[in-house]
């Protein structure tokens, strides 16, 4: 659905897929829009999140002018533009990534963004002029290759158990570094206050299941919370208050709706997702649901097929279900998220009346036309 045409943002894609042109009502000095995704990034892997070892002074600063949320959630797990060419087929009017052959697919110039500077985002806001802009921020870090300045290698090979955890540690201040660069230089152009700056990471990051595992357990390509949670921040200086929510849940399926509510635009009907700006609707927020496929996508046009799990957050519960279709011996499993956040301890066996009920809920949830998952494993 193309939203009613009153203002059209300049937009550039670097590295993940965008938007299509978004339209605001408002008359009066409408803001810009900075989207910041990282790149398989555990979603206690900041300071501002506790992390013991890492420093991300930039994005605690960021966390500290935001509305943030602890407990978000990626419902629709994100990731790096294959889908072609984004200016001919997405919307967008200006692109480092061009979907073109045979760069692979995760990309080709646009992941030179942030590991070789951020200069071509610099001149895009000048070019822009006066028109309001959107940045869709999205490189390769702390994604591998694994391969962070000199000086903070040398930082964390004090502090990290091991020289691979110490490279993704490095490259995830890398990372931070970079945000710090881009959110300056708005404030040295005069448009940080009229940019809504929103964040959120793609998903957790896949470790060495010899080495790095038991430091960053069940992380990507997985239902756990190392695969699907993350913080979610929102920024708009002057207009959002800055607040920090470490008890309700948020998801990135709120983004679009949340937007559309700071820019006065409409939404389709139906559309999923809460205006997270919207306390009330936030507090009355009870549950998330998602699905977890598998990596490579047998089928397009019949996804579920390559459905491997699906979970539910009620509260602070969590059950994960697999499909049996992909695991025939899986079983559902349970996590009280309050007192054990890494999901060590499977409370199944002591809860079958939540499990029961969280269940119904899930199926309630999951109809695609496959079925709920109830209808391929009759078990409890």
């Amino acid at each position: 659905m193309r939203l009613p045409t009153i203002i059209r943002f300049t937009a550039l894609l670097l590295a993940s897929p965008g938007t299509l042109h978004l339209a605001a009502a408002l008359e009066d000095s409408p803001p810009n829009l900075l989207f910041i995704i990282s790149d398989d990034h555990g979603w206690s892997d900041y300071g501002f999140m506790g992390h013991p070892h890492l420093q991300t002074p930039q994005l605690d600063r960021l966390a500290a002018q935001s509305l943030t949320f602890h407990r978000g959630y990626l419902a629709l797990q994100t990731g790096k533009w294959w889908e072609g060419a984004p200016v001919e087929t997405a919307g967008f009017t200006h692109a480092m990534t061009r979907g073109e052959a045979p760069s692979g697919r995760h990309g080709d110039a646009g992941l030179d963004i942030g590991r070789k500077g951020l200069e071509p985002i610099y001149r895009f806001i000048e070019q822009a002029g006066q028109q309001p802009w959107m940045v869709w921020y999205a490189p390769m870090l702390p994604h591998a290759p694994h391969t962070p300045p000199e000086d903070l290698l040398q930082k964390y090979l004090k502090l990290a158990p091991t020289e691979p955890v110490a490279r993704y540690w490095a490259c995830v201040e890398w990372f931070d570094r970079t945000c710090g660069e881009l959110l300056d230089h708005l404030d040295q152009i005069g448009q940080r206050d009229n940019t809504i700056v929103l964040y959120t990471t793609d998903n957790g990051w896949i470790q060495n299941p010899d080495t790095e595992n038991r430091f960053a357990p069940r992380s990507k390509l997985t239902p756990y919370e190392g695969g699907v949670r993350t913080p979610i921040m929102l920024s708009w200086p002057g207009t959002l208050k800055p607040r920090v929510d470490g008890k309700h849940l948020a998801s990135n399926v709120d983004l679009w709706p949340t937007l559309a509510a700071l820019l006065k635009c409409p939404t389709p009907q139906g559309l999923p997702g809460i205006n997270l700006t919207d306390a009330r609707a936030v507090a009355r927020r009870q549950r998330i649901y998602g699905e977890q496929y598998a990596h490579n996508i047998t089928d397009v046009d019949a996804p579920t097929q390559s459905l491997e799990h699906c979970w539910i957050i009620d509260g602070w519960w969590k059950l994960i279900v697999p499909d049996p279709r992909h695991h025939p011996a899986g079983r559902p499993e349970l996590y009280d998220l309050r007192n054990d956040p890494c999901e060590k301890t499977d409370l199944t066996s002591t809860h079958t009346r939540r499990v029961r009920s969280l269940r119904q809920r899930l199926d309630v949830w999951w109809t695609p036309p496959s079925g709920p998952l109830s209808a391929f494993d009759s078990r409890p």
